[in-house]
């Protein structure tokens, strides 16, 4: 399975500023948060899997918990209040709001994990022997207070709440297990084993073993093996070569490890991996990518800015969503993977067309999951369109592709995205919120005032230069101002307020990603706490934290429907 994770459970570019004298003003970087995979695809497009905004997790594919082994063409329902979804070759996991991990899917792969963890409510699946005597087909306890998890092929990587972290899985390569969990045996984990690591958010598993942390303070860690050409200088002092030379006249080919978890960089709020290629995001939106393997990846040793990205807001492989929603693709497309109504890119190799330069594929675009086959893309409005390699129903709408191209073996191929299903919940950081923009009319000393609002758990939130220039003129009128030195927005009451241009113009109709805001707050030189969000460069609060503060008040007119504000 290959998709990114962000501080976790799963990351997101939160680019926090406001605005100061018509400039953007970076403000401090955010504290680690993590986002939950809503949508995920399995490496071998066998199954996929999506959370709707009611918290209930749909599959189609082969074997996806449902309690049957029939192959579902179109989605299915598999439980209820899950707030984040991963599968692999084999298992299939979930946890739910309460924390507790749910997992399902090949006997062969769980019959240790779920002999480990047996409970009398499943003692029924398992046989006098203790073994189990079928395929998991539904979903099954395991574990309490997860955080996050990560699942490659066999290999199951679990973050708790407490930052702690546990590996479980059938095979290992190498002594990497050993020498990461001090288990006398590597051949294979029937138990979790636990790894030296500590205040983890989310965990990465990559090929030959390697593990990324990404942790709380948003610092980036590696411990594991690792090919000697992918070791950063940052990384370089704890690298031990173990293997021969992997390739002949090639010393950067060598095998290596290391054992004792090594700082990569800092400020990562993103990280994910594919063959050989890895991609870090910043939180201003910068990515940074290094290594690479085959005729159109071959990046630098050392990370490096993709020509033509930026401000990238979530990614997934070589699929990239920036901030004003457009999506961007390139590498292979021969099976329509990269979501822009093609299977011909710039470049023809021996498997087909690639597109060897990002090109843009999609519009109104909020994440992207791939494994470089078949491609599900969630949409703004909570719609997720499927394209790719569309063998046995795998992309959800019931069939098996539009195109037959005997090229490939009679592999049938959906070229033009196709909708799987509506309602499919927007990935929300821990500390980022999905705000929607409020209905409510606003009247101000009885007047009704044009201002954008959003609602974000059911508080109504305004831009606090919109206020600002709404009380211009009044009892409590206000001037704001950003202090660079201070990274802090400072509140002068009394004050004229002071236009710096964009002030009561509405932003548009659709849902935002709102991050958390890190800014400090002062009112008059005192430092205060106000909650906050940042959605487009621009700094929301809550309005009644705002009456508080400044001393107008902030009513609700139920008859009307109306919020109302005395100045």
């Amino acid at each position: 399975m290959k998709k990114s994770f962000i501080k976790s459970l799963g990351f997101m570019m939160t680019f926090l500023m406001v605005f100061q004298g018509g400039a953007a003003v970076a403000m401090a970087k955010p504290v680690s948060t993590e986002r939950y995979p809503t949508v995920v695809v399995n490496e071998f497009s066998t199954k996929a899997y999506a959370i709707k905004e009611d918290g209930s997790l749909w599959g189609w594919g082969g074997m996806v918990g449902d309690g049957t082994e029939e192959r579902r063409t179109t989605p299915v329902k598999i439980m209820d209040d899950v707030i984040s979804v991963d599968t692999s070759t084999a298992m299939s996991a979930a946890i739910k709001k309460d924390h507790s991990l749910w997992v399902w899917g090949d006997h062969a792969e769980l019959s240790d994990l779920i002999r480990y963890t047996a409970t009398k409510d499943i003692s029924n699946e398992l046989n006098a022997n203790g073994f189990l005597i079928n395929h998991v087909l539904r979903p099954r306890k395991i574990m309490d207070n997860v955080r996050s998890i990560d699942m490659e092929d066999n290999v199951l990587a679990i973050v708790k709440t407490d930052g702690s972290v546990y590996l479980y899985g059938s095979y290992f390569y190498g002594d990497n297990a050993q020498f990461l969990t001090n288990r006398k045996t590597y051949t294979s984990l029937n138990t979790f084993g636990k790894l030296p690591i500590n205040d983890a958010a989310a965990i990465k598993l990559t090929e030959h073993e390697g593990i990324f942390i990404l942790k709380n303070d948003n610092s980036l860690w590696f411990c594991g093996n690792i090919l000697e050409r992918y070791v950063l200088d940052s990384m370089r002092s704890q690298y031990v070569r173990t293997r021969d030379q992997i390739l002949p006249n090639d010393d950067n080919s060598a095998l290596g490890k290391i054992v004792k978890p090594v700082k990569v960089m800092d400020d990562v709020v993103e990280f994910d991996n594919s063959y050989h290629r890895y991609y870090a995001l910043k939180s201003d939106g910068t990515l940074l990518v290094w290594g690479g393997y085959g005729n159109m990846h071959d990046y630098n040793e050392n990370p490096i800015i993709p020509k033509g990205i930026a401000n990238v807001k979530s990614m997934n492989e070589e699929m990239h969503v920036k901030t004003d929603g457009t999506l961007w693709g390139k590498g292979d497309c021969a099976f329509g993977q990269l979501a822009n109504g093609t299977k011909e890119g710039d470049f023809y190799a021996l498997n087909g067309w690639i597109q060897s330069q990002y090109t843009q594929c999609m519009e109104n675009v909020e994440y992207v999951s791939t494994n470089d086959r078949t491609t599900f893309v969630l949409k703004s409005d909570g719609s997720l369109w499927g394209c790719g390699l569309a063998d046995d129903g795998i992309i959800g709408n019931g069939a098996n592709g539009e195109t037959v191209d005997d090229h490939f073996h009679d592999k049938r191929i959906q070229v033009t995205p196709v909708k799987v299903m509506d309602h499919v919940k927007l990935l929300s950081p821990m500390g980022n919120k999905t705000a929607k923009p409020s209905a409510s009319k606003i009247m101000v000393n009885g007047e009704e005032a044009a201002l954008q609002a959003y609602t974000i758990d059911g508080n109504t939130y305004f831009k606090i230069r919109d206020v600002g220039a709404m009380l211009n003129g009044t009892d409590h009128q206000f001037n704001v101002v950003w202090d660079n030195q201070k990274k802090a927005i400072l509140l002068q009451s009394g004050a004229e307020y002071q236009m710096v241009g964009g002030e009561l113009a509405l932003a548009g109709q659709g849902n935002q990603n709102a991050s958390l805001s890190s800014s400090k707050v002062y009112l008059d030189e005192k430092q205060i706490s106000l909650k906050a969000y940042t959605m487009g460069g621009s700094t929301y609060f809550k309005l009644r934290d705002l009456g508080q503060a400044m001393g107008f008040d902030v009513g609700w007119d139920s008859a009307g429907g109306n919020i109302v504000i005395t100045a």
